[in-house]
């Protein structure tokens, strides 16, 4: 009999839970590697950009160019540096635009899809395969230096994260692929272990950024980068199991002998197991039917429908496709089919407004609606900011790479330290209700544009960082919000519909933001952060909204059933999951 291992969260030593931590290393150094590797990348894309600009675009001299970069002499050639900023903001407007499309499209039909099929491996690899080859699409364009533009950098640095699903798919799988393999004792500190090594990594690149680009150059730079996400991707490849684990979840098939159990395959899909089998090699091989019902065939006739697998006794079916292969349909037409099924996407959004513990009610739908706004209206403004920011400091401090560098790390380093006093003081000690979080946050974020919009020197920008300390906290406050009005089982799909508005959000603030930096660099070049103040000021009413309709919800249980079961914040299994998905998604 194996003994089963001891959950993380009870009274052990720091020795046995180190050894706990080591023996389950899964998806950790990919989380890690990919957030430092995007610091570096980051940071050696712009400076690219800004030089093909100057060099390529508007054929200014090296000399001009080199000093325009390295922030020396720049009043002598304030109007070149104007011009290239130009030049790279009107680029970044459809840039953006289709880093963030495809992914979002994808995004609709991934996580049924990895659902269905137990399939997460191939969306956390896909995406490192995306970036390998952007990588040797910038080395190309540097060595081409004059030869290829701004333009199509630009296209080479969207185009291939794209089309594979960038930094939106791989945390989806991999927040889905923790879950999927843990149980509920050992997901809170699984996915913990995730959201560390992020938080983690993403300072100590932005701490390195600004060095390695100065010091190892673009080719330097590209090749250190594009040799990580080749180790990153054979890691993955041979060391992340895609089997189930030997304890399964009570939603997974039943596939012992004699039983016919239906999994939730889509509508009108089952999964049938003859429980019989059949000798093969030694060994006995189940044979499992997917039977697709037609709903529209009274007679139920579905002899035609039947596609036969093999169990091959490791918890995942090969499919051996028969009755598709003799309609003339490839292996590859069913999959597409399958995997671009849009009755998958109406199910994941018709579970936000699904019966929950406290019914279907309309302030329950009102909630829903207002918060999903609140993602894009708060995570919106984050990401248009972060994605000009760059620019921004160079045009209006001359900074270069690395003092860029050492702002953005202690931007980093304050808002992680402000979640984590959000999430102990606020949240654990005081009690604080999770909208009076959010209003706090948001209220945060405000001061701190204001702050970073009318900075006049360097010091007081540094103030900036500082003043959005709790800013991050309000990815938890709605994500504990969202979990009051589910339950337990529709929970997944409301986060993933949560996250794919995160992943909308960028798609249309970051081409506003460029758009706006590029037309306000004469007028004020600070006027985005003004725009993000604007744009986020309706949270706070959302926020308040809420907040009264929660007390009257609380009022109406306690009159009701004498007592209330708090959610959300304050469930364990809730709050470490939370800690840094909407963290890690701003920083990049």
């Amino acid at each position: 009999m194996v003994e089963k291992p001891k959950d993380p969260d009870r009274s052990d030593t720091l020795v046995q839970k180190f050894k706990y931590v080591v023996q389950n290393i899964t998806v950790e150094p990919l989380v890690a590697s990919l957030s430092i590797c995007d610091r570096l990348k980051s940071i050696a894309v712009q400076n690219l950009n800004l030089e093909k600009a100057c060099l390529v675009n508007l054929n200014y001299s090296q000399e001009v160019c080199r000093l325009i970069m390295k922030g020396q002499n720049i009043s002598q050639y304030r109007e070149a540096q104007k011009e290239g900023q130009e030049l790279v903001a009107g680029m970044q407007i459809w840039n953006n635009f289709i880093l963030y499309f495809f992914p979002c499209l994808l995004l609709l039909f991934m996580g049924s899809y990895s659902d269905r099929h137990n399939c997460r491996k191939p969306f956390m690899l896909l995406p490192i395969l995306g970036n390998i080859l952007m990588v040797i699409g910038l080395l190309i364009s540097t060595y081409y230096f004059k030869e290829v533009s701004l333009n199509y950098v630009g296209l080479i640095e969207a185009i291939f994260p794209a089309i594979t699903g960038s930094w939106i798919v791989f945390y989806m799988a991999v927040y889905t692929y923790i879950s999927s393999r843990t149980s509920l004792k050992q997901r809170t500190f699984r996915i913990g272990l995730v959201s560390l090594s992020n938080s983690v990594a993403t300072p100590v690149g932005s701490a390195l950024a600004g060095v390695i680009v100065r010091e190892m150059g673009y080719y330097g730079t590209f090749s250190l980068v594009g040799v990580t996400y080749t180790l990153c991707l054979i890691y993955g490849y041979y060391n992340i199991d895609e089997l189930p684990p030997k304890q399964t979840s009570d939603d997974a098939l039943d596939c012992s002998a004699g039983k016919v159990k239906p999994s939730q395959l889509n509508n009108n899909i089952v999964l049938i197991e003859n429980g019989g089998g059949r000798e093969e090699g030694g060994g006995v091989v189940k044979d499992l039917y997917i039977q697709k019902i037609d709903m529209d065939d009274p007679s139920g006739d579905s002899e035609n429908n039947n596609y036969k697998t093999s169990d091959l006794g490791n918890g995942l079916a090969k499919p051996s496709i028969n009755s598709a292969a003799s309609k003339g349909q490839s292996a590859f037409t069913v999959f597409l089919g399958d995997f671009f099924n849009c009755d998958n996407i109406k199910g994941t959004f018709r579970s936000l407004f699904n019966d929950s513990q406290f019914g279907n009610t309309p302030n329950r739908n009102v909630t829903i609606i207002l918060m999903m706004i609140s993602v894009i209206v708060i995570f919106g403004p984050i990401s248009g900011e972060f994605a000009i920011i760059y620019l921004y400091t160079r045009f209006r401090f001359n900074w270069n790479e690395i003092d860029y560098s050492i702002f953005s790390t202690v931007n980093t380093f304050t808002h992680l330290f402000g979640t984590m006093f959000s999430v102990v003081i606020f949240t654990k000690w005081l009690k604080v209700e999770d909208t009076i979080v959010g209003v706090i946050s948001v209220l945060s974020k405000i001061i701190s544009g204001l702050i970073y919009a009318f900075a006049s020197t360097p010091t007081v920008f540094f103030v900036g960082p500082f003043a959005a300390l709790f800013s991050g906290t309000s990815f938890i406050a709605m994500r504990a919000i969202i979990s009051k009005l589910t339950s337990a089982e529709e929970l997944g799909k409301v986060m993933s519909a949560f996250m794919l508005f995160e992943a909308i959000a960028p798609m249309i603030y970051n081409p506003m933001y460029s758009a706006v930096y590029k037309n306000t660099l004469d007028i004020m070049p600070s006027c985005f952060f003004l725009l993000g103040e604007f744009l986020t000021l309706p949270a706070i009413f959302m926020f308040l909204w809420i907040y009264r309709e929660d007390k009257k919800l609380k009022k109406a249980a306690l009159i009701r059933e004498g007592s209330f079961k708090k959610q959300g914040i304050d469930n364990p299994e809730f709050v470490q999951s939370t800690l840094d998905l909407g963290e890690g998604l701003k920083d990049k």
